[in-house]
C-alpha cells in the first residue's frame, strides 16, 4: 500500500516529466531533421529561443520570419501556469523559490515561418508642392511650383541610384504626391542604396510687375532608412514602423520632400524681363537597323531628349538575320548632341540539302514475232548515269530476230526497256 501511495503521490510530477521530454522531443526533433532536408515557402519550425534560426538549406530570395515566442509552460501540483516574455531567458531561479515543487511540461519556444525576402521598396513618392526663393537686390520673391508629369517626361525630371532600379508608372497620390511605382532596391542598412532626385526647371517670379523666369533646381538625396522617409505604408502599422526604426526592411515605399530653392541677382546683373526665357536644349537620338549593305531592315526610331540626359538604344529582332555589329555612337550614354547608333545584320544563311541520288530501272523482255513472253523478264534497278548492259537468251526452238525499244546497253538516264524479239525455227 506504500508504495501505490507514493505512485500515487508523485504521478503527477512523473507525468509532467513525461510530457516535459515528449515537448522537448517536439521541439528538437525538426531542427534536427532540417539539417538533412531542404524547407519550402511556407513551412513553419520551431526553436529553443529567438536568437536560433532554424537549420537546413532554405530556398533563394526567402528568409525565417519570426512569428512569435511562446512562453515556458510549468506544472505546479494542481495548479499549472505559465511565464510570461520576460521570463524567456533565465527564469528558473526566481521560479524556483516561488514553489519549488513545480515542474517543466513545456519549455520556452520560437515560432519562425518561412517567407519571401523582399528587399525593395515598392514605390517612391515625390512631393509635389515646391517653393522656391529668388533674391533680387536684397528683396526675397517666392513662387510655388509644381511638379508635373511632363517634367519627368521631358527629362526636367532626373532620378539617380547607385544600385539599378525599375518604374512601371507614375501616377498623382493623394493629390499631394507624384508616385512612381516600380522595383527600388534598397540594400542594407549599413549599407543603404542612395537615390537622388533632381528637378530643373524654369520657375517664374514676379518683380515689380514684371515675370521674371529663372532657372532653378531642386535636388535631395535619401535612402530606406533615411530619417526624412517616413512613407505613409510605414506610419500605417506600428510595428513595420518599429521594425524600419531598428534597420530592418519592410515592405514599404520612400518618400522624397524636395522642399525650396534659392537663386539671388543683384544690379550689377539686373534682371531683363524683356529678354527671351534660356529655352532647353534637345537632341535627336536615332536607331537604325540595316544589313551588311547599309539597306534598311526595320523602321528606325528617333526620339528627341533633354541635353545631358541618359539615352539607351537596343536591337531589334529581325526574321532571318543575325546581329552582326553596331556602328556609328554608343548603344548608350549621356545625350550631349545628336546621335545615331546603327545596328548591322548579316543575313542567315540556310544550306540547301544536298542532292538525294537517282535511281532508274532496266527492263529486259523476251518475246515471240506476235508480243508473247518466252522467258521471264529481267528487272533492275540503277543509279543515274551509271552503266547497263542486256543480253539475249538462249530459247529452245526460237532463234533470235532483232531487238526493240532502248540500246541493248548503255548509260543510264531514265527508266529503260530492251525487247529481244524471237522467231519461232520451222523444220
Amino acid at each position: 500500500m506504500a508504495i501505490i501511495n507514493t505512485i500515487k503521490k508523485n504521478s503527477k510530477r512523473t507525468l509532467a516529466l513525461l510530457m516535459s521530454l515528449i515537448v522537448l522531443i517536439g521541439i528538437v526533433s525538426p531542427a534536427a531533421m532540417a539539417a538533412d532536408t531542404s524547407w519550402k515557402l511556407g513551412d513553419v519550425a520551431y526553436t529553443a529561443d529567438r536568437n536560433t534560426l532554424p537549420e537546413g538549406e532554405i530556398p533563394v530570395a526567402t528568409e525565417w520570419s519570426l512569428v512569435r515566442v511562446h512562453d515556458a509552460e510549468y506544472s505546479c501540483g494542481r495548479d499549472e501556469h505559465r511565464h510570461g516574455l520576460g521570463c524567456i531567458f533565465g527564469c528558473e531561479g526566481e521560479h524556483s523559490h516561488k514553489d519549488s515543487g513545480c515542474t517543466v511540461v513545456g519549455p520556452a519556444k520560437a515560432e519562425w515561418k518561412l517567407v519571401e525576402n523582399r528587399d525593395s521598396a515598392i514605390h517612391l513618392d515625390i512631393h509635389i508642392a515646391l517653393t522656391a526663393t529668388y533674391t533680387y537686390d536684397g528683396e526675397a520673391y517666392t513662387a510655388e511650383v509644381e511638379l508635373t508629369k511632363a517634367d519627368y517626361e521631358n527629362g526636367n525630371l532626373q532620378i539617380t541610384a547607385t544600385a539599378p532600379f525599375s518604374i512601371t508608372g507614375t501616377t498623382i497620390h493623394d493629390a499631394g504626391q507624384r508616385r512612381f511605382n516600380g522595383s527600388f532596391p534598397v540594400g542594407t542598412s549599413e549599407n543603404p542604396v542612395l537615390y537622388t532626385v533632381k528637378l530643373s526647371k524654369n520657375v517664374d517670379f514676379v518683380i515689380d510687375g514684371e515675370t521674371v523666369s529663372v532657372p532653378m533646381t531642386f535636388e535631395r538625396t535619401v535612402h530606406f532608412w533615411h530619417e526624412d522617409n517616413i512613407c505613409e505604408t510605414l506610419t500605417q502599422s506600428r510595428t513595420k514602423l518599429a521594425s524600419w526604426k531598428e534597420g530592418k526592411f519592410v515592405e514599404a515605399g520612400m518618400d522624397f520632400k524636395l522642399g525650396a530653392s534659392y537663386a539671388s541677382g543683384s544690379t550689377p546683373d539686373p534682371v531683363d524681363p524683356t529678354e527671351p526665357e534660356p529655352q532647353p536644349v534637345y537632341y535627336t537620338v536615332v536607331t537604325k537597323y540595316v544589313d551588311l549593305q547599309g539597306n534598311e531592315l526595320a523602321e528606325s526610331v528617333s526620339i528627341s531628349l533633354l541635353e545631358n540626359s541618359a539615352y539607351i538604344t537596343s536591337a531589334a529582332t529581325i526574321e532571318g538575320y543575325t546581329l552582326e555589329r553596331t556602328e556609328g555612337d554608343a548603344v548608350s550614354g549621356t545625350v550631349n548632341g545628336n546621335k545615331e547608333v546603327i545596328y548591322v545584320y548579316a543575313e542567315v544563311v540556310i544550306p540547301e540539302p544536298e542532292p538525294q541520288p537517282v535511281y532508274y530501272t532496266v527492263v529486259t523482255k523476251y518475246v515471240d514475232l506476235q508480243g508473247n513472253e518466252l522467258a521471264d523478264s529481267i528487272s533492275e534497278t540503277l543509279l543515274e548515269n551509271s552503266d547497263y548492259t542486256t543480253s539475249a537468251a538462249t530459247i529452245e526452238g526460237y532463234t533470235l530476230e532483232r531487238t526493240e525499244g532502248d540500246a541493248a546497253n548503255g548509260t543510264v538516264d531514265g527508266d529503260k526497256e530492251v525487247i529481244y524479239v524471237y522467231s519461232e525455227i520451222v523444220i
